[in-house]
């Protein structure tokens, strides 16, 4: 008898339909499905795991750091977040005790993380312990045809991935709680509280957009001067393309004539290569600017796709399609699709099977790709967007190259010289295939002639400033952090997520918060370490070379133990002024958290004032001269949105409670955008001729020209109206629609 072990219950089930050939099989223990199955004549059980069902825990209790006695334990005995996770370790404890079981089979996804989550199921909870009778199934998609195929040819235990992902999750855990444990510490010795964290990809990571921050700050702009000539409807640009004096713009224009020749053009066609497919990077960073889609939430549209066997598996740095993946079979698949038919066709009737590639590799997965089956008519809205593009892009990267030409053309005017440029496209080719995500500059430029008379219509000189750096957005920073070698492809999305929660970060054009300026500086000044990016990318080296086998898991850990202990001895004798100088900066990102926007009876600042009860409502920083307050929704976290009421013109807020969607409000009782709750959109007309459309779901609004308008939606999702008005401190109820 053989014991699979799967990372999920929906991977459990997949597994158990294609090696039964759609046999069911189906068990219960509990509340925890699992499947019995025959396969050649051999009895075989399929167990899901949910996740990690073992974490990293203290071998004695400790509240304080260092902390370097550690080991392997259950993870609901850890968190009560981690409560669901016990049912799932009970059954598989259950199943491993059983007779007869001659060989154990990690089938959970083939990184690091699913070596580890497999193996500890298959050691701890089955009780095995003879790495003899562990084997190994490598997939990259969920598909009956990969699924049997790697059961028929599974390996033997990995245990070099194994020992790579234990040192990883050794070395965070000890490192981040070690870390935020003396971060708070500093805190509390200064009679401050506040959950805090950094880690050893955190550090780093915070400290890029810190100094992109300052950058930003210290970049000081300056003017400057283009000279422009019109002619045939279009612009020339002087050769010197800024002026760094507008007496210098000036002296050139006064040098020219309207009466100019055409002294060059120069015609250049060029081919653009298709793109490559999609590693994990890459399709955040493509989602981002299509769908504005955050690289955390790419991921989890990616996995809901690959769990559903439409996609391969998205954790991959590989821009790499193997031929074993039989890529002709999967664009002849995609040919059944009717929205994909017309491209799929083109490759097929052209024989155009071999795709354009990158270089990156992963040694694991190759690039995504969509596997060949049709969606149901049931996807999501962002399902259906992320699967489009993944396929398309699969597609368009054996198309023929785009065929492109560029013209510049220079007019000689007087004494000086005027350029234009442009590009158009002549044959699409791959872009075609890649619509609407392909962006290209399309310019159609006059004929010009070489040595013609051109005359200028007229002279325009701009004065213009130069621009600061551009911010980094979550998809840009996940791509930079790629580029150093921070992180994983897996854990990259999360690290910024987690800066966000913290509140170092905000907004999506990221701005680094006063508190994380702060938190970067003080680590900066009493343990640069913490925030050495050198330090980080030399320790993600050496666990890659633990997963090829050139490096001991205990030598590396060690490693990281003597450096995290020489930070934290530094870090401990400046305990008292790091935390003397973060709990300035706490005090007032809580002050600036709770400021709402003035108060329209005596102009002073409102603010949100918890009660020590928990009771929360809005009051005047003017009280007790100024006695004006608002109600708030109870029992939910609350968080200024930084923009007033456009009917009473009374600051909004966020209302967000556990298991429900968040929704935006005036704190004004009874204001003109309530009451639609429940009800069709409010429409107001503006006296420019515009309307005002409110959505009945949060009472904000939206300006538009179209008097029919509806309320706005985001364009991921769709909403039902809530059935009736809310009460003043509920969120409407809302439907998502299928």
């Amino acid at each position: 008898m053989k014991l699979i072990v799967c990372e999920k219950p929906s991977v459990a089930s997949r597994v158990a339909q294609a090696l039964s050939q759609g046999v069911n099989g189906a068990k219960k223990s509990g509340k925890i499905t699992y499947f019995e199955i025959e396969r050649d004549g051999e009895k075989m059980l399929i167990a899901p795991a949910v996740g990690h069902l073992y974490t990293i825990v203290q071998t004695a209790k400790q509240k304080g750091y260092p902390v370097f006695d550690v080991t392997w334990g259950p993870s609901h005995k850890s968190s009560k977040e981690a409560a669901f996770t016990k049912p799932y370790l009970d059954n598989l404890t259950k199943l491993g005790k059983k007779k007869g079981i001659t060989e154990y089979i990690n089938s959970c996804d083939f990184d690091l993380e699913g070596s580890v989550i497999g193996y500890n199921a298959i050691r701890f909870a089955c009780g095995n312990t003879d790495e003899s009778k562990i084997k190994r199934m490598k997939f990259s998609a969920l598909t009956d045809e990969d699924l049997v195929e790697a059961y028929d040819n599974r390996m033997p235990l990995d245990k070099t991935n194994v020992e790579a992902g234990e040192a990883r999750h050794m070395l965070d855990w000890l490192w981040g709680i070690n870390l935020s444990r003396a971060l708070m510490q500093a805190i509390k010795t200064s009679g401050s509280f506040r959950i805090m964290s950094i880690g050893r990809v955190q550090g780093p990571s915070l400290n890029i957009l810190v100094k992109k921050e300052k950058s930003i700050a210290e970049f000081i702009s300056e003017p400057y001067w283009e000279l422009y000539a019109s002619c045939k409807g279009v612009k020339f640009q002087h050769e010197t393309r800024r002026f760094k004096a507008k007496e210098d713009a000036d002296e050139a224009k006064d040098k020219s004539s309207k009466n100019s020749t055409v002294s060059k053009v120069e015609r250049r066609v060029f081919a653009t290569p298709s793109p490559f497919p999609f590693d994990l990077t890459t399709l955040q960073v493509d989602s981002y600017a299509a769908f504005g889609y955050s690289p955390s939430r790419t991921l989890e549209i990616a996995q809901t796709l690959y769990e559903g066997t439409l996609i391969s598996y998205p954790r991959t740095a590989s821009q790499k399609l193997p031929e074993r993946l039989n890529l002709q079979k999967i664009i002849k698949e995609i040919a059944k699709n009717p929205e994909y038919a017309h491209l799929a066709n083109e490759l097929i009737h052209d024989r155009l099977f071999k795709p354009n590639e990158g270089k990156k590799e992963d040694a694991a997965h190759p690039a995504i790709f969509p596997t060949g089956k049709i969606p149901a008519k049931s996807l999501g809205a962002q399902e259906k967007k992320l699967y489009d593009l993944i396929t398309k892009r699969f597609l368009a990267c054996f198309a023929t190259p785009a065929k492109r030409e560029e013209l510049k053309v220079a007019l000689l005017s007087g004494t000086e010289k005027y350029t234009l440029s442009g590009r158009r496209t002549i044959e699409e080719n791959w872009i075609s295939f890649y619509k609407p995500y392909a962006d290209f500059k399309e310019t159609t430029l006059p004929d010009f002639k070489q040595g013609e008379n051109a005359y200028i219509d007229k002279f325009e000189i701009l004065d213009k400033m130069t621009q600061p750096p551009k911010r980094y957005t979550e998809a840009s920073v996940v791509q930079e952090l790629e580029k150093l070698q921070l992180g994983t492809k897996a854990t990259r999305a999360s690290i910024v997520e987690t800066l966000y929660k913290r509140g170092y970060v905000e907004e999506k054009q990221i701005h680094v918060t006063e508190l994380g300026m702060t938190v970067s500086s003080v680590l900066e000044k009493y343990s640069p370490a913490i925030m050495d990016d050198v330090l980080t990318r030399n320790i993600e080296m050496k666990l890659e070379m633990i997963s090829e086998g050139g490096m001991k898991k205990e030598e590396i850990i060690q490693e990281g133990k003597d450096v995290l202990s020489e930070i934290l001895t530094g870090f401990k004798e400046k305990e008292i002024e790091i935390g003397a100088e973060l709990s300035v900066a706490i005090r007032e990102a809580k002050e600036k958290a709770s400021l709402l926007g003035p108060c329209n009876k005596c102009g002073k600042q409102l603010r949100l004032i918890i009660m020590r009860g928990g009771k929360a409502f809005v009051g005047c920083t003017g009280y007790p001269e100024c006695h004006n307050t608002y109600p708030v929704p109870q029992m939910a976290l609350i968080k200024p949105l930084g923009k007033m009421c456009e009917f009473c013109h009374a600051p909004m807020i966020k209302v967000i409670r556990r298991g429900k969607r968040p929704f935006d409000m005036c704190i004004t009782v009874g204001c003109k955008s309530k009451e639609n709750w429940g009800k069709h959109p409010y429409i107001k007309k503006n006296a420019d001729g515009t309307t005002t459309t409110i959505t009945p779901a949060a009472g904000t609004a939206s300006a538009t020209t179209d008097a029919k308008a509806t309320a706005s939606k985001p364009a991921e999702e769709k909403k039902e109206k809530p059935k009736e008005p809310p009460l003043e401190d509920e969120a409407p109820e809302e439907k998502e629609e299928t």
